[in-house]
């Protein structure tokens, strides 16, 4: 396997249902060269005995840790990906197949651009049941100052970044 050039971090928490999907999709993805850590901060065997079907994979990689925190979860898996860009999404989303090549490819032609935000649509729910988030692009907006971040929004669950 060649050497990955865009790392997928998820942080899971007792979600061995959703978060299964969630690596399914991304292992569909059509992009040559990629890797795909889970952080398992789940207090039971659950997750980790539903996400064997995966173990299979070389691009797959379940790492089962003993703290809690999104930040946490997320910061282990940075520091052990191996490529220079890192998508990161949530234990309950699921990706479009190209999700990573276009990722990849935006990050390439913006080469100033250190964080990047995509469309997340909410799935089928009931709205009475509780609140969904979503996040939808209305247009494409480069930021290349800290104070005109202040006026882009994106959210976690579809967001690529620079090691760097």
């Amino acid at each position: 396997m060649s050497l990955p050039t865009i790392s997928v971090v998820i942080c899971t928490s007792d979600r061995g249902g959703t978060v299964a999907d969630t690596v399914a999709s991304i292992l569909a993805n059509d992009h040559p060269a990629f890797e795909v850590f889970v952080i398992d901060q789940s207090g039971d065997a659950g997750t980790a005995h539903t996400l064997q079907q995966f173990h299979h994979d070389r691009r797959f990689h379940y790492l089962p840790v003993r703290f809690k925190g999104w930040a946490k979860g997320h910061n282990l898996g940075l520091r052990i990906a191996r490529s220079p860009l890192l998508a990161i999404t949530d234990d309950d989303c699921v990706v479009p197949p190209d999700w990573l090549r276009i990722l990849e490819t935006e990050l390439r032609a913006e080469p100033r651009t250190a964080v990047l935000y995509c469309n997340v649509l909410p799935g089928p729910h009931d709205p009475s049941a509780g609140f969904v988030p979503g996040f939808q692009c209305t247009r494409r907006v480069v930021v290349n100052t800290l104070r005109e971040k202040w006026h882009v929004r994106g959210i976690g669950a579809g967001m690529a970044i620079r090691r760097e």
